[in-house]
């Protein structure tokens, strides 16, 4: 399978910040979780190291961030 790494957007960020969802003690990593995380997420000037991970039907399926 083949991925590509593109640099974070607004449309990315926003499906990471309140879409993925994770259980039990992962629940941690919800970006929802925590305001000032969530905010600095968001925040496109802190996107410089930040990239969406696409699989090869240019589907979301990962996050990298440097």
């Amino acid at each position: 399978m083949k991925y590509n790494f593109v640099q974070m957007n607004e449309k990315y960020a926003s499906e990471i910040a309140y879409q993925w969802k994770y259980d039990s003690i992962y629940s941690f990593y919800d970006m929802t979780a925590d305001k000032e995380d969530l905010e600095e997420f968001l925040d496109s000037k802190e996107w410089n190291h930040k990239f969406a991970v696409l699989n090869e039907f240019k589907e979301l399926c990962g996050l990298f961030l440097d």
